[in-house]
Protein backbone atom coordinates (compact mmCIF):
# COMPACT_ATOMS: atom_id res chain seq x y z
CA UNK A 1 0.00 0.00 0.00
CA UNK A 2 2.84 2.28 0.92
CA UNK A 3 4.53 1.38 -2.40
CA UNK A 4 1.34 2.29 -4.35
CA UNK A 5 1.16 5.77 -2.84
CA UNK A 6 4.86 6.31 -3.46
CA UNK A 7 4.35 5.51 -7.19
CA UNK A 8 1.45 8.02 -7.54
CA UNK A 9 3.46 10.79 -5.82
CA UNK A 10 6.40 10.19 -8.18
CA UNK A 11 4.11 10.36 -11.29
CA UNK A 12 2.51 13.66 -10.20
CA UNK A 13 5.96 15.18 -9.57
CA UNK A 14 7.12 14.20 -13.08
CA UNK A 15 3.99 15.70 -14.64
CA UNK A 16 4.49 19.02 -12.83
CA UNK A 17 8.12 19.16 -13.92
CA UNK A 18 7.15 18.64 -17.62
CA UNK A 19 4.55 21.45 -17.50
CA UNK A 20 7.05 23.89 -16.05
CA UNK A 21 9.67 23.22 -18.76
CA UNK A 22 7.24 23.48 -21.79
CA UNK A 23 7.56 26.77 -23.83
CA UNK A 24 4.77 29.33 -23.62
CA UNK A 25 2.47 29.56 -26.74
CA UNK A 26 3.55 32.17 -29.33
CA UNK A 27 1.66 35.45 -29.22
CA UNK A 28 -0.18 36.41 -32.45
CA UNK A 29 1.24 39.79 -33.53
CA UNK A 30 -0.16 39.88 -37.15
CA UNK A 31 -2.36 42.90 -37.99
CA UNK A 32 -5.89 41.84 -38.94
CA UNK A 33 -7.00 42.85 -42.50
CA UNK A 34 -8.71 46.19 -42.86
CA UNK A 35 -12.31 45.76 -44.01
CA UNK A 36 -13.16 47.31 -47.46
CA UNK A 37 -15.08 50.57 -47.33
CA UNK A 38 -18.64 50.63 -48.75
CA UNK A 39 -17.67 53.27 -51.40
CA UNK A 40 -14.88 51.09 -52.83
CA UNK A 41 -17.22 48.10 -52.93
CA UNK A 42 -19.83 50.09 -54.88
CA UNK A 43 -17.26 51.30 -57.43
CA UNK A 44 -15.98 47.76 -57.91
CA UNK A 45 -19.50 46.47 -58.42
CA UNK A 46 -20.19 49.09 -61.12
CA UNK A 47 -16.93 48.83 -63.07
CA UNK A 48 -16.21 46.59 -66.02
CA UNK A 49 -13.31 46.04 -68.47
CA UNK A 50 -13.49 44.55 -71.97
CA UNK A 51 -10.93 44.06 -74.72
CA UNK A 52 -12.35 44.16 -78.26
CA UNK A 53 -11.20 45.09 -81.77
CA UNK A 54 -11.82 48.16 -83.89
CA UNK A 55 -14.15 47.66 -86.85
CA UNK A 56 -14.84 49.59 -90.08
CA UNK A 57 -17.78 51.92 -89.74
CA UNK A 58 -18.94 50.81 -93.18
CA UNK A 59 -18.10 48.11 -95.72
CA UNK A 60 -19.04 48.60 -99.37
CA UNK A 61 -19.24 46.21 -102.31
CA UNK A 62 -18.62 47.99 -105.63
CA UNK A 63 -20.32 46.71 -108.77
CA UNK A 64 -20.59 47.91 -112.34
CA UNK A 65 -24.07 48.82 -113.54
CA UNK A 66 -23.33 47.08 -116.85
CA UNK A 67 -21.16 44.15 -117.86
CA UNK A 68 -17.88 44.26 -119.72
CA UNK A 69 -14.17 43.51 -119.72
CA UNK A 70 -12.01 45.12 -117.03
CA UNK A 71 -9.75 47.60 -118.83
CA UNK A 72 -8.08 49.55 -116.01
CA UNK A 73 -7.62 49.01 -112.28
CA UNK A 74 -6.93 52.43 -110.82
CA UNK A 75 -7.05 51.43 -107.14
CA UNK A 76 -5.58 48.10 -106.02
CA UNK A 77 -5.91 46.52 -102.57
CA UNK A 78 -4.80 48.83 -99.77
CA UNK A 79 -5.30 52.00 -101.82
CA UNK A 80 -6.88 54.97 -100.06
CA UNK A 81 -9.54 56.51 -102.29
CA UNK A 82 -11.73 59.58 -102.09
CA UNK A 83 -15.43 59.71 -102.82
CA UNK A 84 -16.08 59.60 -106.60
CA UNK A 85 -12.59 58.29 -107.45
CA UNK A 86 -12.55 55.69 -110.25
CA UNK A 87 -11.60 52.29 -108.82
CA UNK A 88 -12.09 50.10 -111.90
CA UNK A 89 -12.93 50.97 -115.52
CA UNK A 90 -14.46 48.57 -118.04
CA UNK A 91 -13.75 48.69 -121.78
CA UNK A 92 -15.84 51.47 -123.34
CA UNK A 93 -14.66 51.49 -126.99
CA UNK A 94 -18.19 51.01 -128.36
CA UNK A 95 -19.59 53.79 -126.21
CA UNK A 96 -16.81 56.14 -127.32
CA UNK A 97 -17.65 55.55 -131.00
CA UNK A 98 -21.33 56.16 -130.32
CA UNK A 99 -20.45 59.39 -128.55
CA UNK A 100 -18.29 60.63 -131.42
CA UNK A 101 -20.98 59.88 -134.00
CA UNK A 102 -23.67 61.59 -131.98
CA UNK A 103 -21.48 64.64 -131.41
CA UNK A 104 -20.71 64.96 -135.12
CA UNK A 105 -24.36 64.83 -135.98
CA UNK A 106 -25.36 67.23 -133.23
CA UNK A 107 -22.65 69.74 -134.07
CA UNK A 108 -23.28 69.69 -137.84
CA UNK A 109 -26.11 72.01 -138.87
CA UNK A 110 -25.72 71.63 -142.66
CA UNK A 111 -28.88 69.57 -143.07
CA UNK A 112 -30.88 71.91 -140.91
CA UNK A 113 -29.59 75.01 -142.67
CA UNK A 114 -30.24 73.50 -146.13
CA UNK A 115 -33.77 72.57 -145.16
CA UNK A 116 -34.33 76.04 -143.78
CA UNK A 117 -33.11 77.70 -146.98
CA UNK A 118 -35.41 75.53 -149.10
CA UNK A 119 -38.29 76.29 -146.79
CA UNK A 120 -37.72 80.02 -146.97
CA UNK A 121 -37.41 79.92 -150.77
CA UNK A 122 -40.63 77.98 -151.24
CA UNK A 123 -42.34 80.29 -148.76
CA UNK A 124 -41.37 83.34 -150.83
CA UNK A 125 -42.48 81.67 -154.07
CA UNK A 126 -45.81 80.80 -152.50
CA UNK A 127 -46.23 84.43 -151.38
CA UNK A 128 -45.61 85.76 -154.86
CA UNK A 129 -47.87 83.26 -156.62
CA UNK A 130 -50.59 84.00 -154.11
CA UNK A 131 -50.60 87.64 -155.26
CA UNK A 132 -50.96 86.45 -158.86
CA UNK A 133 -53.58 83.81 -158.15
CA UNK A 134 -56.40 86.30 -158.70
CA UNK A 135 -55.41 86.72 -162.39
CA UNK A 136 -56.70 83.33 -163.48
CA UNK A 137 -57.03 79.62 -162.86
CA UNK A 138 -53.51 78.88 -164.11
CA UNK A 139 -51.95 81.30 -161.63
CA UNK A 140 -54.11 79.90 -158.87
CA UNK A 141 -52.95 76.37 -159.68
CA UNK A 142 -49.33 77.54 -159.60
CA UNK A 143 -49.93 79.03 -156.17
CA UNK A 144 -51.31 75.74 -154.90
CA UNK A 145 -48.19 73.95 -156.16
CA UNK A 146 -45.90 76.48 -154.51
CA UNK A 147 -47.88 76.28 -151.30
CA UNK A 148 -47.57 72.49 -151.29
CA UNK A 149 -43.82 72.74 -151.95
CA UNK A 150 -43.52 75.14 -149.02
CA UNK A 151 -45.38 72.77 -146.69
CA UNK A 152 -43.05 69.92 -147.68
CA UNK A 153 -39.98 72.13 -147.17
CA UNK A 154 -41.29 73.27 -143.77
CA UNK A 155 -41.78 69.66 -142.71
CA UNK A 156 -38.25 68.74 -143.78
CA UNK A 157 -36.86 71.73 -141.91
CA UNK A 158 -38.69 70.78 -138.70
CA UNK A 159 -37.53 67.17 -139.16
CA UNK A 160 -33.92 68.33 -139.57
CA UNK A 161 -34.20 70.31 -136.33
CA UNK A 162 -35.63 67.30 -134.51
CA UNK A 163 -32.86 65.07 -135.84
CA UNK A 164 -30.24 67.49 -134.58
CA UNK A 165 -31.89 67.65 -131.17
CA UNK A 166 -32.06 63.85 -131.09
CA UNK A 167 -28.34 63.68 -131.92
CA UNK A 168 -27.63 65.93 -128.93
CA UNK A 169 -29.68 63.59 -126.72
CA UNK A 170 -27.84 60.59 -128.19
CA UNK A 171 -24.55 62.25 -127.30
CA UNK A 172 -25.69 62.67 -123.70
CA UNK A 173 -26.86 59.05 -123.64
CA UNK A 174 -23.46 57.92 -124.93
CA UNK A 175 -21.79 59.91 -122.15
CA UNK A 176 -24.00 58.19 -119.58
CA UNK A 177 -23.18 54.79 -121.11
CA UNK A 178 -19.47 55.57 -120.90
CA UNK A 179 -19.83 56.67 -117.29
CA UNK A 180 -21.60 53.41 -116.42
CA UNK A 181 -18.43 51.60 -117.49
CA UNK A 182 -16.58 53.27 -114.61
CA UNK A 183 -16.87 51.94 -111.07
CA UNK A 184 -16.45 54.85 -108.65
CA UNK A 185 -16.02 54.91 -104.89
CA UNK A 186 -19.27 56.13 -103.30
CA UNK A 187 -17.43 57.21 -100.11
CA UNK A 188 -13.89 57.84 -98.95
CA UNK A 189 -12.18 54.70 -97.69
CA UNK A 190 -9.71 51.92 -98.42
CA UNK A 191 -9.94 49.26 -101.11
CA UNK A 192 -9.71 45.96 -99.18
CA UNK A 193 -10.18 43.39 -101.93
CA UNK A 194 -10.32 43.32 -105.72
CA UNK A 195 -11.73 40.05 -107.11
CA UNK A 196 -11.51 41.21 -110.75
CA UNK A 197 -8.31 42.02 -112.63
CA UNK A 198 -7.48 43.54 -116.01
CA UNK A 199 -8.85 41.47 -118.87
CA UNK A 200 -11.40 39.60 -116.77
CA UNK A 201 -15.10 39.72 -117.58
CA UNK A 202 -17.57 41.28 -115.17
CA UNK A 203 -21.28 40.58 -115.32
CA UNK A 204 -23.83 43.36 -114.70
CA UNK A 205 -24.09 44.16 -110.98
CA UNK A 206 -21.26 41.71 -110.16
CA UNK A 207 -18.96 42.80 -107.33
CA UNK A 208 -15.60 43.97 -108.69
CA UNK A 209 -14.10 45.53 -105.54
CA UNK A 210 -14.60 45.80 -101.78
CA UNK A 211 -14.09 48.90 -99.65
CA UNK A 212 -13.93 49.69 -95.94
CA UNK A 213 -14.54 53.05 -94.27
CA UNK A 214 -12.27 53.48 -91.22
CA UNK A 215 -12.94 57.14 -90.49
CA UNK A 216 -14.71 56.86 -88.20
CA UNK A 217 -13.95 53.45 -86.72
CA UNK A 218 -16.54 51.53 -84.74
CA UNK A 219 -15.95 49.76 -81.43
CA UNK A 220 -18.66 47.36 -80.25
CA UNK A 221 -18.70 46.67 -76.51
CA UNK A 222 -20.94 44.46 -74.38
CA UNK A 223 -21.50 45.93 -70.90
CA UNK A 224 -23.32 43.83 -68.29
CA UNK A 225 -27.04 44.32 -67.83
CA UNK A 226 -26.48 46.07 -64.50
CA UNK A 227 -25.14 49.04 -66.51
CA UNK A 228 -28.38 49.61 -68.41
CA UNK A 229 -29.22 53.30 -68.34
CA UNK A 230 -25.61 54.36 -67.79
CA UNK A 231 -24.78 54.78 -71.51
CA UNK A 232 -26.44 57.50 -73.61
CA UNK A 233 -25.85 58.53 -77.21
CA UNK A 234 -23.47 61.48 -77.49
CA UNK A 235 -21.42 60.72 -74.37
CA UNK A 236 -17.62 60.63 -74.53
CA UNK A 237 -15.64 57.62 -73.30
CA UNK A 238 -11.84 57.24 -73.16
CA UNK A 239 -10.51 54.03 -74.72
CA UNK A 240 -6.99 52.56 -74.65
CA UNK A 241 -5.62 51.46 -78.02
CA UNK A 242 -3.25 48.56 -77.29
CA UNK A 243 -1.49 48.07 -80.64
CA UNK A 244 0.72 48.74 -82.45
CA UNK A 245 1.55 51.73 -80.24
CA UNK A 246 -0.43 52.09 -76.99
CA UNK A 247 -2.37 55.33 -76.76
CA UNK A 248 -5.50 56.73 -75.19
CA UNK A 249 -8.23 58.12 -77.45
CA UNK A 250 -11.69 59.57 -77.00
CA UNK A 251 -14.72 57.86 -78.48
CA UNK A 252 -18.36 58.87 -78.79
CA UNK A 253 -21.32 56.69 -77.84
CA UNK A 254 -23.37 56.38 -81.02
CA UNK A 255 -25.89 53.61 -80.42
CA UNK A 256 -27.13 51.91 -77.25
CA UNK A 257 -29.14 48.74 -77.77
CA UNK A 258 -31.20 48.22 -74.60
CA UNK A 259 -32.14 44.62 -75.47
CA UNK A 260 -30.18 42.31 -73.16
CA UNK A 261 -28.81 39.04 -74.51
CA UNK A 262 -30.06 36.44 -71.99
CA UNK A 263 -27.18 34.05 -72.71
CA UNK A 264 -24.48 36.53 -71.71
CA UNK A 265 -26.58 39.00 -69.67
CA UNK A 266 -25.04 41.87 -71.71
CA UNK A 267 -26.23 44.52 -74.15
CA UNK A 268 -24.54 46.15 -77.14
CA UNK A 269 -23.07 49.65 -77.27
CA UNK A 270 -21.47 51.10 -80.41
CA UNK A 271 -18.67 53.62 -79.96
CA UNK A 272 -17.37 55.81 -82.80
CA UNK A 273 -13.70 56.76 -82.99
CA UNK A 274 -12.83 59.69 -85.26
CA UNK A 275 -9.83 58.58 -87.29
CA UNK A 276 -8.57 61.39 -89.56
CA UNK A 277 -5.81 60.32 -91.95
CA UNK A 278 -6.55 56.68 -91.01
CA UNK A 279 -3.87 56.74 -88.29
CA UNK A 280 -5.53 53.86 -86.40
CA UNK A 281 -6.15 50.67 -88.32
CA UNK A 282 -9.24 48.51 -88.30
CA UNK A 283 -8.92 45.22 -86.44
CA UNK A 284 -6.53 46.36 -83.66
CA UNK A 285 -7.10 45.54 -80.01
CA UNK A 286 -8.50 48.17 -77.65
CA UNK A 287 -9.36 48.08 -73.95
CA UNK A 288 -12.52 49.70 -72.68
CA UNK A 289 -12.64 50.44 -68.96
CA UNK A 290 -15.76 51.76 -67.28
CA UNK A 291 -15.44 52.36 -63.56
CA UNK A 292 -18.84 53.93 -63.24
CA UNK A 293 -20.96 56.85 -64.52
CA UNK A 294 -17.98 59.18 -64.03
CA UNK A 295 -16.21 57.43 -66.93
CA UNK A 296 -18.85 58.70 -69.37
CA UNK A 297 -18.59 62.43 -70.04
CA UNK A 298 -21.23 64.58 -71.69
CA UNK A 299 -19.92 66.57 -74.69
Amino acid sequence: MIAKWAFLIAALAALASASASAPAPAKNTATPPTPQTPAATAASAQGYVEEVFTQPSETVELAAAVGGIVKIVRADEGTVVKADDVVIALDDATEQLALRAAKLEAESDAEEQGARATMEQTQEEARITKQLSAEGAEAQLLYQQKRMAYDVALYKYELAKKNRQKAAVDAEAAKVAMERKKVRAPVAGIVTRKPKGVGEAAQPLETVAHMAVIDPLHIIIHPPARMLGMFKAGQMLAVDVLEPQPQSVNTTVRIVNPVVDPASNTFRVRLALDNPNNLISSGVRVRVTVTGPESLKNP
